[in-house]
């Protein structure tokens, strides 16, 4: 799970570990603030965090 108020500057290197052959082993969520809008539409429709994000229900 990736917790985070804004970008993931580390995004290209999870990329490559999630695509290092192990795919379907594996669930990724990204949980963030409500406010941060782009943490699902910062990546492209074929990167591994896509579609990902599980808005937080607290709020700010």
């Amino acid at each position: 799970m990736f917790l985070t108020v804004g970008p993931l500057p580390l995004a290209p290197l999870w990329e490559l570990f999630f695509r290092g052959g192990d795919e379907g082993l594996y669930t990724i969520y990204i949980h963030s603030l409500p406010s941060y809008v782009n943490a699902t539409s910062d990546f492209a429709a074929d990167s591994v965090f896509y579609g990902r994000r599980i808005p937080s229900k607290v709020s700010e």
